[in-house]
């Protein structure tokens, strides 16, 4: 069935036609398919197809790769699975080379297991609840220093929620969040979602004016600075999407209601404080800490720069207005 997917993606089939068109070619042969992905679960599976997973162990010194396999899928039994195996194959491993009893070694390593760290995604939860289920043993599950990001775009969208209903200002522009986060998502839609949007013209209005075709990232969610960073992006070229969106593509309503969350002050004034955040807090967060192994900052160094860019974010609020002629950022 994923072979399917994969033939159907590789052959530019819109993900929206896939489910009905391998459900169709099931009946052409009297075949009564059951559980076709549909398109959410052919969207997260990427244009290759795969799902890679990597685990690592690291204790005070050192970070070791356990293992980087190819998952059949993304979901948290794939994940449980992937983890306990990898765990099993170690002590396997072990016994093999010092003559020792497996049931025994796995327990010790087990047992010496205490804390998890992975992406924040209700996946990953569900993936340590059932490896928790499987060892009969509570694991803490940590977030890293990055994971606050989430929460800041979350926090900044309400806020700006807020404000448009305090005005009463409303837009035609889809989606629950503020204007210039719905922005964000429908302009995704455009840029990357066949039969929704319109890949190819965009493709195109980047050639013609000499923009990268990564120009604007794809847009999952609040993970890390990404909302911010587009924001940033929209605000640069901003004469030249409006051009685009004005005759660019065939999609009507869905490039009318953009555009007019473009041509809008609330739609405009957002984004510049997206960007703005993303200049001065979340871009400089990102380089901050996620660095390479050779780069790192401890952890309870990493706790006190962040006390002092929440108070030197405090101290700003007292003359908001010089947010628009720093010179340097909140670190």
């Amino acid at each position: 069935m994923r072979l399917m997917v994969f033939d159907a993606i590789s052959n530019q089939v819109p993900t929206a036609n896939i489910h009905n068109l391998i459900t169709k070619f099931g009946l052409r042969f009297s075949i009564s398919l059951s559980d076709v992905p549909k398109r959410a679960t052919v969207e997260a599976m990427g244009n290759k197809g795969i799902h890679l997973n990597s685990i690592h162990f690291t204790n005070k010194e050192n970070c070791y790769v356990v293992a980087v396999d190819e998952l059949p899928g993304g979901s948290a039994e794939d994940y449980q699975i992937h983890i306990c195996d990898s765990i099993s194959n170690l002590a396997n491993v072990y016994c093999h080379f010092f003559e020792a009893d497996y049931e025994n070694i796995l327990q010790k390593m087990i047992g010496n297991i205490s804390n998890t760290l992975t992406d924040c995604c209700a996946a990953n939860h569900a993936a340590i609840r059932l490896v928790c289920a499987s060892w009969n043993k509570a694991l803490n599950e940590l977030n890293c220093n990055l994971h606050p990001l989430q929460t800041i775009a979350s926090k900044t969208k309400s806020a700006l929620k807020e404000i448009e209903k305090s005005m009463g200002i409303t837009g035609k522009i889809k989606g629950k969040d503020c204007i210039g986060a719905n922005i964000v998502v429908q302009m995704n839609k455009m840029r990357y979602m066949d039969g929704k949007g319109d890949p190819r013209s965009f493709k195109v209005f980047l050639d013609h004016n000499n923009l990268p075709l990564g120009l604007i990232p794809r847009y999952r969610g609040n993970r890390l600075h990404i909302l911010f960073h587009i924001c940033g992006i929209f605000s640069s070229p901003h004469a030249a999407l409006k051009s685009y969106l004005c005759g660019g593509t065939s999609c009507g309503g869905l490039r009318d209601s953009i555009l007019e969350g473009f041509n809008s002050t609330a739609g405009q004034v957002e984004m510049q404080v997206l960007g703005l955040l993303g200049k001065f807090l979340t871009g400089p967060w990102m380089t901050k800490f996620y660095t390479g192994g050779d780069d790192q900052t401890d952890y309870i160094k990493c706790i006190e720069i962040i006390k002092e860019t929440v108070q030197n974010l405090k101290d700003q609020l007292h003359s908001p207005a010089e947010f628009l002629t720093r010179t340097t950022d909140l670190f």
